[in-house]
């Protein structure tokens, strides 16, 4: 499995640009930003996430370079 390169290309937002979403993003955060706990239980659901993602598609952690330095 190692050398193979997943490329992720997301679709651009319906009628709306890239880049004024992502200033709405930063603006929401500013005015409501996660607390500590909230950040550490959004970091536990993606980590498990990804780990399931990794896993249907046969990644595993030696595949992983910034995993193994």
């Amino acid at each position: 499995m190692s050398g193979r390169v997943i490329q992720i290309v997301p679709k651009p937002p319906a009628g709306r640009y890239a880049s004024d979403l992502v200033m709405q993003i930063i603006e929401e955060a500013e005015k409501n930003p996660m607390t500590a706990k909230e950040l550490a239980a959004e970091n536990s659901r993606l980590m498990a996430y990804g780990a399931r993602q990794a896993k249907k598609v046969g990644i595993k952690e030696r595949d992983c370079p910034a995993r193994n330095p």
